[in-house]
């Protein structure tokens, strides 16, 4: 495996296994995924922003938005970090526009301090993340689409 061929050997072999175990992960991700339907928009709501994107194919056009979320450190703080996909033609870069984020129609994201400074933001009363995610997309939803 010397050299860039074996690289490349060695990068094949692996790239199929890593495939497998991400599409293992993503179904199992779009099973457990949290339901809810707003204003006629059919949500899921999973607990990882790494997997929103393969979670999306997975679930096809039975939902219209993906939402991921992971906790993350920074901006002097604890931040609630949410990844959207839209599908049949949503466009989530709204949400995200919304609440200081960004993105693409398909894709975008945004962060909601969750601690920050040292202080608890008003944020981290709304409950789970599965209920934050309620809230916000509810009046994202509800007020821009």
């Amino acid at each position: 495996l010397r050299g860039a061929r074996g690289i490349i050997n060695l990068g094949d072999s692996i790239g199929p296994f890593m495939w497998r175990k991400t599409q293992a992960a993503a179904q199992k991700a779009a099973a457990n995924a949290v339901r809810m339907t707003i204003a006629g928009r059919r949500i899921a709501v999973i607990s990882s922003t790494k997997l929103t994107s393969d979670v999306a194919e997975v679930l096809g056009n039975s939902v219209d938005i993906v939402a991921g979320f992971d906790y993350v450190h920074g901006d002097g703080g604890v931040n609630l970090q949410w990844s959207l996909r839209g599908r049949n033609g949503t466009d989530v870069r709204v949400i995200a526009q919304a609440n200081g984020g960004n993105g693409h129609k398909a894709a975008a994201g945004f962060r909601v301090p969750i601690i920050h400074n040292g202080g608890r933001q008003d944020i981290a009363g709304m409950g789970s993340p599965y209920e934050i995610a309620e809230i916000v997309l509810s009046k994202d939803i509800e007020s821009r689409m």
